[in-house]
């Protein structure tokens, strides 16, 4: 019993690989597109948000390069959909129940559960903007600031699970 992993825990080999792949991710996004302003990944399971990266850039024309950047690629072994999204405030998406530590409908609840990277990371890929908005659970910023934002989804689950088999 003590080597069972529940969904939004994560033993620290899984939450390396999970790392790498946001940083890989978070790297090539803003070198290729323009500044991030804040990334999340959804830790649900349930069909609809598997696989799902939500990318904030800074201003709407970096997010359409984006988006037109990211069409016919592959990760993993999936391909990758990219679309603009018109949500402007993802507060309202996220499940309180998760971020107080637990959510009675596990995995499948419909909404988000963002899975967390650790805060050397964040200060890693944010620099000083992680501390200007104060690094909280969503960097502490607004997401409803006119920022815009883009979707990726593959069906293969981006999460450490499936790193670790690639």
């Amino acid at each position: 019993m003590r080597n069972i992993t529940f969904v939004g825990q994560v033993n620290e080999q899984e939450q390396q690989y999970f790392e790498e792949f946001f940083e890989e991710i978070f790297v090539e996004l803003e070198e290729k597109f323009g500044p991030i302003d804040e990334m999340n990944v959804c830790d649900n399971i349930g069909e609809h948000m598997i696989g799902n990266v939500y990318v904030k850039f800074e201003n709407e024309e970096d997010a359409d390069k984006c988006v037109k950047g990211l069409d016919n690629r592959w990760f993993n072994g999936s391909p990758v959909y990219a679309e603009l999204s018109p949500v402007t405030d993802f507060r309202e998406a996220c499940c309180r129940q998760y971020e107080l530590g637990g959510c009675n409908k596990g995995a499948f609840c419909n909404f988000m559960h963002l899975k967390q990277i650790s805060r050397e990371l964040r200060r890693k890929l944010y620099g000083f903007r992680a501390e200007y908005r104060g690094g909280g659970y969503y960097g502490g910023g607004n997401w409803h600031e006119g920022y815009f934002f883009f979707k990726i989804f593959s069906p293969l689950w981006l999460s450490a699970s499936s790193l670790c088999r690639a």
